[in-house]
């Protein structure tokens, strides 16, 4: 898919402060909040980037992230309409975490955003499965880890994903201190079409 002018959800910046709508859609936040997420947001980005950001306040990131968000003229319809993704993120989010192991995955429980490349019958489907696995390792404090797995293979139940994600972090170097512990457990969880 590509993003034309008139696509709301081809803004880069939303696309990529889409972290923060995630946020406020599990919080639960109200409007308030969010516009201050995304100004703050925006002003930690552009502090970053200039190389400004030692010393700077909330309000003053804040303050600069407004003037950045105006000046790519975003308003209050792009801002909602990514909220309501956000929402469709949550809610695709929370049935699976209700589902049971066992159980098929249903459409439902994915979350497929609009800038998804494998919803084209043409191409072959993909997810990315993110989990945040609890490690008891055998010194020091329990933690805990958010890794992505990309899977390719069909996926059918929880047990299939899970599976599939073990495998993954077990011959993955930056996940095998997940497992330096024996067995970790999965406390939360999210499939995203890609």
């Amino acid at each position: 898919m590509s993003f034309g002018s008139e696509d709301p959800f081809g803004h880069p910046l939303l696309s990529g402060l889409f972290g923060a709508f995630q946020s406020a859609a599990s919080e639960r936040k109200g409007t308030a909040e969010v516009w201050s997420d995304l100004r703050f947001n925006a002003g930690l980005w552009q502090a970053q980037a200039t190389g400004t950001l030692e010393g700077a306040s909330r309000a003053q990131l804040e303050n600069a992230g407004a003037q950045v968000l105006r000046e790519q003229g975003i308003g209050i319809r792009e801002v909602n309409t990514y909220r309501q993704l956000a929402g469709q993120w949550r809610s695709a989010r929370d049935s699976l975490m209700e589902a049971e192991i066992g159980n098929q995955i249903t459409a439902e429980n994915i979350f497929v955003p609009p800038w998804a490349k494998t919803t084209n019958p043409a191409v072959p489907s993909r997810y990315r499965v993110r989990i945040n696995w609890q490690v008891t390792p055998p010194e020091g404090d329990v933690f805990t880890k958010w890794s992505s797995y990309e899977l390719t293979d069909p996926i059918t139940s929880l047990q299939d994903v899970f599976d599939q994600a073990r495998s993954m972090a077990v011959e993955g170097d930056s996940d095998r201190i997940i497992f330096s512990g024996g067995e970790p457990e999965i406390t939360q969880y999210e499939i995203e079409q890609i």
